[in-house]
């Protein structure tokens, strides 16, 4: 469960982050944070209710994992909105839900568990169940292109369902239609294909695959 406390740590800078670990320098690191972290957290405070018609959240960034100064993961989110399920080809507009478009994540080590911590996230600003990221990217290290590149994903308890996927492997790049991603358990990290008998893994390691 994503607490208040650990949704303030998650805007911290690295250096920040064990600054305040230190039991000696408490009080003055929240002190030189607060006024950055101000604007963000008043986000955090905001019912669900004021969340809708054209409000947005811009520019969030917060890590996954722990510990807190070298996460498994850091997720920057291009924007955050609120929109209507699909039915079919339609919009319901009687049906929100989140949508979070430009999602790069970045992986640190591979852990790619710590994916459910992102709908955690999206649940603490918007109380909506409901949600869907658009443009997903999804990063090793420091390589400069993606791993895996989402038009759509669909987060579910316990998967992702993808859609217009590109997957970067040794053989080259291939792309897919759609795929359910296992985010928890032994098979974390493997697509199941549309027509479930293919499954495909995505490569986290930190060298190039």
């Amino acid at each position: 469960m994503v607490t208040p406390w650990r949704l303030f740590c998650r805007y911290l800078s690295p250096s920040q982050a064990e600054f305040l670990s230190s039991s000696t320098g408490a009080i003055r690191g929240a002190r030189r944070v607060a006024r950055t972290t101000l604007a963000q957290l008043l986000f955090l405070l905001l019912p669900a209710v004021v969340f809708a018609g054209d409000a947005k959240i811009s520019g969030l960034r917060f890590s996954l994992g722990q510990p807190l100064d070298k996460p498994a993961a850091r997720v920057t989110i291009a924007e955050i909105s609120q929109g209507a399920q699909k039915r079919g080809f339609l919009r319901i507009a009687l049906l929100p839900l989140v949508v979070a478009k430009g999602v790069d994540i970045r992986f640190q080590r591979p852990e790619i568990a710590v994916l459910g911590e992102i709908q955690e996230m999206l649940h603490s600003l918007v109380k909506l169940e409901a949600q869907e990221l658009l443009d997903v990217r999804i990063f090793s290290g420091t390589d400069p292109v993606p791993r895996l590149t989402a038009a759509e994903v669909t987060p579910k308890a316990g998967y992702w369902h993808l859609r217009k996927i590109q997957l970067r492997t040794g053989a080259g790049v291939r792309e897919i239609a759609e795929c359910s991603l296992a985010v928890t358990g032994p098979k974390a990290g493997e697509c199941t294909l549309g027509n479930g008998k293919e499954t495909v893994q995505v490569d986290l390691g930190l060298s190039a695959p």
